[in-house]
C-alpha cells in the first residue's frame, strides 16, 4: 500500500567549514530513510547497518552514522521515484516483536543522532538541534506504542529504555517544551513524557488539526 507522503522541504546544502545549518537540513530533508537517498560509494566504506536496530529504525541510525563521516550533504525536493510499502513491511509492523526491536534500537539511535549533531553544529546550534532530536524520539515512541496498542509491560520497558538512552547527553525535556509550541501534538507528547503520563497520549486524536 502507498505510504503517507512527506511534505517536500526547500533545497539546501551543508558542507563542513563552508556553512549551512545542520538543523535546517534535517528539517527540510524529513525522515532519514535510506531509500530516498544517494550516497558516494567512498562514504560508505566500512559503514554497516547496526544489527541491534530493526523494524524501521535501522535507516535512522545508518544515516546519522553516515553524517558523522561525510563532509557534505545536499537535499533536493524533486521526486525522482516513488516508494511503496506493503502492509507486511517490517517498518509497518505493530507486533510485540517489532516493538521490542524498536526499543532495542533507541540507545544506538540516540547515540548516533547526538554525535552526528555534535560533528556538524557549533555549541549554540547543537543545543537547538539536540532538543529537536530528543523531541522527535519522544513523539516517535508515543506514536509507536499507541498504534500498536502496546501492553503496560512493553510501555514501561520502552520509556525506561528511552530515559536511559537520553541520560548521557545534555539538556532536559523542560526546555524543549518552550520551543515546541508550534506543534501541538509534540508539545502534548513532551508534557506527558515529563509528567510520566505517556499513556494519556492514546486519547489524543490522530490528526493534529482535530486538537
Amino acid at each position: 500500500m502507498p505510504g503517507q507522503p512527506h511534505p517536500a522541504g526547500s533545497p539546501c546544502t551543508i558542507a563542513l567549514g563552508r556553512g549551512g545549518s545542520y538543523g535546517a537540513f534535517l528539517e527540510n530533508s524529513g525522515p532519514q530513510f535510506v531509500w530516498n537517498a544517494l550516497y558516494r560509494r567512498t562514504a560508505l566504506l566500512g559503514l554497516r547497518f547496526n544489527e541491534r536496530c530493526s523494524y524501521g529504525l535501522e535507516d535512522f541510525v545508518f544515516n546519522a552514522a553516515a553524517y558523522r563521516r561525510v563532509g557534505k550533504a545536499v537535499y533536493i525536493p524533486q521526486v525522482v521515484y516513488r516508494h511503496f510499502e506493503s502492509a507486511q513491511s517490517t517498518s509497518c509492523a505493530h507486533t510485540a516483536q517489532a516493538l521490542l526491536g524498536r526499543i532495542r534500537a533507541l540507545e544506538p539511535w540516540m547515540e548516533a543522532e547526538f554525535h552526528a549533531a555534535q560533528r556538524w553544529c557549533g555549541p549554540e546550534e547543537l543545543q537547538a538541534v539536540w532538543k529537536d532530536r530528543r523531541a522527535q524520539a519522544v513523539t516517535f515512541l508515543m506514536h509507536q506504542l499507541r498504534d500498536a496498542h502496546a501492553p503496560g509491560v512493553l510501555r514501561r520497558k520502552a520509556w525506561r529504555t528511552l530515559r536511559a538512552a537520553l541520560a548521557p547527553y545534555p539538556g532536559s525535556l523542560l526546555d524543549t517544551l518552550h520551543d515546541a509550541g508550534h506543534n501541538k501534538k509534540q508539545t502534548m507528547a513532551l508534557l506527558l513524557y515529563q509528567m510520566r503520563l505517556q499513556k494519556l497520549y492514546d486519547l489524543l486524536p490522530v490528526r493534529e488539526e482535530q486538537l
